[in-house]
C-alpha cells in the first residue's frame, strides 16, 4: 500500500498556527519533511529532511552551514534529538533559488550533535560567543 504522491505545496496549517499565536513567542518550529520507507530487512526506517534556503549574498549554499549561525543552535539539536527518538537519518539541504544558484545544492547527513560544545557556547555571555561553531558532525 503506498501513499499519495507530493502534488502541490499547502502551507495553509503553518499560516493558521501563525494566524493563531497571534506574535506569542513558542520556541517552535515545524519539519519541513519526514519520510518513512522499508529496508530489505522490511524495518520502517524514517527520514527527515530540513530545508535550509540560503538567502543571504556573503554565501551559497555550497559554504552555507549551520556552524555559521550558532545563535540558531536550538533547532538544529532538536531535529537531531527527534531523529535520533524516531532513529531516523536527518538531513540537512542547503538551496537557494537565485539564479546564479539554481545548480547549488548540498546535502548534508547528520551524524551527531556535540550537545557539551552547545552547553559550553550557551554559557558565555553573549558579547563573547564565537560567530563560528562548529557542533554539528556529519557522516561521510
Amino acid at each position: 500500500m503506498g501513499s499519495k504522491p507530493i502534488g502541490k505545496i499547502d502551507d495553509s496549517a503553518k499560516e493558521f498556527v501563525i494566524k493563531s499565536l497571534r506574535g506569542d513567542e513558542t520556541h517552535g518550529f515545524d519539519l519541513d519533511s519526514i519520510y518513512s520507507l522499508r529496508t530489505p530487512e522490511g524495518k520502517l526506517q524514517y527520514i527527515i529532511f530540513e530545508f535550509l534556503k540560503c538567502e543571504s549574498v556573503k554565501v551559497d549554499p555550497m559554504t552555507s552551514e549551520p556552524a555559521r549561525y550558532p545563535y540558531n543552535w536550538r533547532k538544529f539539536a532538536r531535529l537531531y534529538q527527534i531523529a535520533s527518538a524516531l532513529e531516523a537519518k536527518l538531513y540537512l539541504v542547503n538551496y537557494s533559488d537565485r539564479p546564479a544558484d539554481k545548480d547549488k545544492i548540498k546535502v548534508m547527513l547528520v551524524d551527531k550533535v556535540d550537545f557539551a560544545a552547545l552547553q559550553e557556547y550557551d554559557a558565555k555571555p553573549p558579547s563573547q560567543r564565537p560567530k563560528y561553531l562548529d557542533y554539528i558532525k556529519y557522516a561521510n
